[in-house]
């Protein structure tokens, strides 16, 4: 299977992220804890599946979804808390997120 991004500033967050992965078939998924780097390893490299775990501590991470659907063919997941989820559902949807 293809490489997954975690992109995740929580260290218990992304070993249960990781192992989730891994249990699909993504080996050592790339886990990276903030926007700016994260957008440095798209430019360099090729992910199927991108997972953004917000908020990140340089941006809240929906930007980066956004950009990662724009500028790569990877499958985006963003991963965020209930009381946001209900502001940014439907712009982020519609961008393909």
């Amino acid at each position: 299977m293809g490489r997954a991004l975690i992109v995740s500033a929580g260290a218990n967050s992304n070993e249960y992220i990781a192992a989730r992965l891994s249990e699909m078939g993504y080996s050592r998924p790339v886990i990276i804890p903030s926007g700016a780097e994260a957008r440095r390893r798209m430019s360099e490299s090729d992910f199927e599946l991108i997972v953004v775990n917000a908020p990140l501590p340089d941006e809240f991470g929906h930007e980066l979804c956004i950009t990662a659907v724009e500028q790569t063919d990877a499958g985006v997941v963003f991963l965020v808390k209930a009381a946001q989820a209900e502001q940014l559902l439907a712009p982020l949807n519609e961008q393909g997120v």
